[in-house]
């Protein structure tokens, strides 16, 4: 017979249940026994705070410096809670822990009896921030960080540990800073500028920056490879102070330079040191295009600061990447599009890609009025040539005047002049705003007109209309242009042009009169020449009179001048008058010039999104101004613009003051790339001991360079790490500097690629006298959310409701103690004990309760209990 299963009744599921609870309790004591015999810290909701003292102890500091932090300590502990906890650490090379955690009054006995300083020791001439800050925030690890504060005291001047990952190594941690120390020297240095790269023969240009802080006089001297090649004494007034010298390259190859100031005995203070190196490097080519006749005058700047730079015309622009072989740099001086076909265009742009340096300058034909925009050049650009919205005008009217004498019939390319200048009209006038106003007036021996003024958006078939224009005779020009002054009407807002195509001689005139009248009605005039046989003085000089551009099309040009005429005309392109630049940015392309003189004038751009304004200038009633230099990077290579022109018509107090010789250096020697044909290009920059190191490798064929295990070795301290790769072809790491002086930093691959380049750790002497560096206290407050405090009166801010960890010992062995009362009495439940013992004792208690009762009815040792009904006499 088949056995059956009762089915579980719901009183036995409920004791099941039971049984796992009571064996979930047991596991719970255990864990919580084990967490207290571990000594756990249980995060508690609490309103003290865990407050991390940290001293700077390095020598920088000096005694009064100690002294100063010992009295702003007291002062902070003493504003503290006594619910606060304080541990208190110093640092110089290396951090140390002092104590605690303690209560306000234990810091304070503490602060007043622990040598704070070690004087004596080699490793305290040098102060190491991160790891300080590193050592408390783990020490305060357990507690959250809104309940955690740390306190920096000192100089603020790292020698080694950097200062970028400051705030990253407080774990959100409030950092207050109290900035304190001995006061800066008599003099102190800011840094030295110096190019990284020169050529074999250039001038070099050096600028030392100190600050004084009272009247002095200075000996100072240059050393270059060791040996002294200038020697000077300057007296310098409270302030910043440059010293500034000028040597010769030499040949190529690397150039250690040290600048340092001599004490009253001729010996060099090792706080007023600073050095640089210089890599000379191959003689670079260098062309320089000019879209005038004459030579670039940047030619000649180039040559005096020793680059060897050859000249040309737009026809010794090479029209295919491969003509770019060898070439490092192109400057672009005043050259207009049209004179560049697309091949050279598209030349332009590979090589620029590829990593070379391109360099466009201003002038009266580039940029806007060169006609760049919706060319390749505008793309090349960092900055947009079309400033339509920027127009002066609120809307222009434009009238031409289309010579239809018996010569324009002469065929050209399947078409005849007139009909080409017709066509490029009709094309031209689609590139009006609506609101521009457009005329058309047609001329032989007499003017007619074809088209008056009409606004674009109301236009029709304009070609139609242009067509109807009939094939003359001879050629007046003169009563064209009076005929279209009184078509203007009076002068008004609007901006008021003619364009006039003839291609041949004109009857005489009084021009000088007729210019006269053309400028008093504020109409300006432009002239296209068609043809071969054409008065090029009358209309050269009818357009410079008229404030407009002479044109020569020729052959199937004609509608693309015409077309570029009007796109120049429409745009607001150029301002003149005097203007003073403004430097934006700092850095190797503006060293030098700030405080130029004013500019007679400059092409109006704006910059791009991704483009870096160097140098602006400013607008009236705007926040932003012009950008006069500006620069970005396209594909491997960097691209600049300059807005204003070499010096012909607008920079010639540049050049008068020799400025411009500087500018031309500096511009080219920051846009050309030594890695144009491949290699290794490898910069260095130091901040508070550690050397952020960046390369960028490019191939042969000038594409960037990845997968490669590139290693940065400090030459002088033996020293190395492996970059890491944070971009195709960028690599970058950070390499502690500890020895002062220079450190020359070499980046090899096992592909044979090979860098050097080199850094100036100022090391501690110079944080000694340097003083309190407050902008980097006031940094690291800002970034980490915390503040600067007034060492005088130091208070935190009040302390806000956080999680506090708090040794959990008593609590978890109390819990544990409950949680084994609650199980036992589970189990005795389940084993029917508390039932039982409930019943016993309620069999117990009624057994007691009739036992009195029976005790009340009867006598009690012989005594009759009382009648209390009975009545008693």
């Amino acid at each position: 017979m088949r056995r059956v299963d009762a089915p579980r009744t719901r009183r036995g599921g409920r004791g099941d249940r039971l049984v796992r609870w009571a064996g979930a309790l047991r596991i719970g004591a255990v864990i919580c026994l084990v967490m207290a015999a571990a000594g756990i810290r249980l995060p508690l909701p609490s309103r003290s705070r865990s407050v991390a003292l940290l001293i700077d102890s390095s020598a920088a500091m000096g005694v009064r410096g100690l002294a100063e932090e010992r009295a702003a300590a007291l002062g902070l502990v003493a504003s503290l809670p006594a619910s606060d906890r304080i541990r208190l650490l110093t640092f110089d090379e290396k951090p140390r822990l002092l104590g605690g955690p303690w209560t306000p009054d234990e810091a304070t006995a503490a602060l007043r009896s622990i040598p704070l300083g070690r004087p004596d020791s080699p490793e305290s001439q040098g102060s190491d921030l991160a790891a300080a800050v590193d050592m408390a925030a783990a020490l305060q690890g357990d507690d959250h960080p809104a309940s955690s504060a740390i306190a920096l005291f000192g100089a603020f001047h790292p020698t080694t540990g950097g200062l970028t990952s400051l705030v990253s190594l407080a774990r959100g941690r409030a950092i207050f800073t109290l900035p304190l120390g001995p006061p800066p020297e008599l003099l102190s240095s800011d840094g030295l500028d110096a190019p990284a790269e020169a050529r074999p023969g250039e001038q070099l240009q050096l600028a030392w920056h100190l600050h004084a802080q009272k009247p002095t006089g200075l000996r100072w001297e240059l050393l270059v490879d060791g040996r002294v090649e200038v020697r000077g004494s300057s007296r310098v007034v409270p302030g910043p102070v440059v010293i500034g010298a000028s040597i010769g390259a030499g040949e190529a190859g690397y150039r250690r330079l040290e600048f340092r100031v001599l004490d009253t005995n001729g010996l060099p203070l090792p706080s007023l040191t600073i050095g640089a190196q210089v890599k000379v490097g191959e003689v670079g080519k260098v062309l320089v295009i000019s879209g005038d006749t004459v030579p670039s005058p940047i030619l000649a700047a180039l040559r005096t600061q020793g680059i060897a730079a050859r000249g040309g015309s737009v026809s010794a622009l090479p029209a295919s990447s491969s003509g770019f072989a060898g070439l490092r740099a192109l400057i672009l001086d005043d050259v207009p599009a049209l004179l560049l076909s697309p091949a050279q265009q598209r030349a332009l742009s590979s090589f620029a890609a590829s990593g070379g340096g391109l360099l466009f300058v201003g002038g009266p034909s580039s940029f806007g009025r060169g006609e760049y925009f919706s060319t390749a050049l505008e793309d090349l650009l960092p900055v947009h040539t079309d400033t339509r919205p920027r127009l002066f005008h609120s809307r222009a009217r434009i009238l031409f005047l289309i010579d239809h004498s018996g010569s324009m019939s002469q065929k050209v390319g399947g078409e005849s002049k007139q009909e080409a200048a017709m066509r490029g009209v009709a094309a031209a006038i689609g590139e009006l705003e609506p609101y521009d106003e457009v005329g058309v007036i047609g001329f032989d021996s007499s003017p007619s007109w074809i088209l008056p003024f009409t606004p674009v958006s109301k236009l029709g078939d304009v070609g139609s209309v242009i067509s109807a224009i009939p094939e003359g005779g001879g050629t007046d020009l003169s009563s064209a242009l009076l005929a279209g002054i009184a078509g203007f009407g009076a002068p008004g807002p609007t901006k008021r042009h003619m364009v006039v195509l003839t291609d041949g001689f004109t009857s005489s005139a009084d021009w000088e009169t007729l210019t006269n009248t053309l400028t008093a009605a504020d109409i300006s005039v432009s002239t296209i020449a068609i043809g071969d046989q054409v008065d090029e003085t009358l209309l050269k000089g009818l357009a410079e009179a008229g404030g407009g551009r002479y044109w020569r099309a020729k052959g199937d040009r004609i509608p693309e001048v015409i077309d570029q005429e009007t796109l120049r005309l429409t745009r607001d392109l150029m301002r003149e008058g005097s203007f003073a630049p403004t430097v934006d940015v700092s850095g190797a392309m503006t060293d030098g010039l700030a405080g130029a003189p004013p500019l007679r004038g400059y092409l109006v751009t704006t910059a791009k999104a991704l483009a870096r304004v160097w140098i602006s200038v400013p607008v009236p009633g705007s926040t932003s101004g012009d950008p006069l230099l500006a620069s970005w990077r396209w594909g491997a290579g960097q691209v600049a613009a300059f807005t204003s022109d070499s010096g012909g018509r607008w920079a010639g107090a540049w050049l008068a003051e020799g400025r411009a010789n500087r500018l031309w250096a500096q511009l080219l020697r920051s846009v050309e790339s030594t890695a144009a044909q491949g290699g290794l290009v490898v910069r260095a920059s130091i901040r508070g001991g550690t050397a952020t190191i960046t390369a960028e490798a490019r191939r042969p064929e000038g594409g960037s360079w990845s997968g490669l295990r590139l290693s940065a070795e400090d030459s002088d301290e033996g020293r190395d790490i492996v970059l890491v790769e944070r971009a195709p072809g960028l690599y970058s790491g950070e390499l502690p500097v500890t020895a002062a002086g220079l450190h020359r930093i070499s980046v090899r691959s096992g592909t044979d690629l090979s860098g050097e380049t080199a850094v100036w750790n100022p090391g501690a002497a110079a944080a000694m006298g340097a003083g309190p560096d407050r902008a980097v206290a006031e940094e690291l407050a800002r970034r980490s959310g915390g503040g600067i405090l007034d060492p005088a009166a130091p208070e935190l801010p009040p302390p806000s409701l956080g999680l506090r960890a708090v040794e959990a010992l008593s609590p978890l062995a109390l819990l544990a103690l409950a949680i084994l009362l609650a199980e036992l009495w589970l189990r005795s439940a389940l084993s029917g004990q508390i039932a039982a013992a409930r019943r016993s004792f309620a069999a117990w208690i009624s057994k007691r309760l009739a036992d009195a009762r029976s005790l009340s009815g009867g006598p009690y040792m012989g005594v009759e209990p009382v009648d209390k009904g009975a009545r008693h006499d």
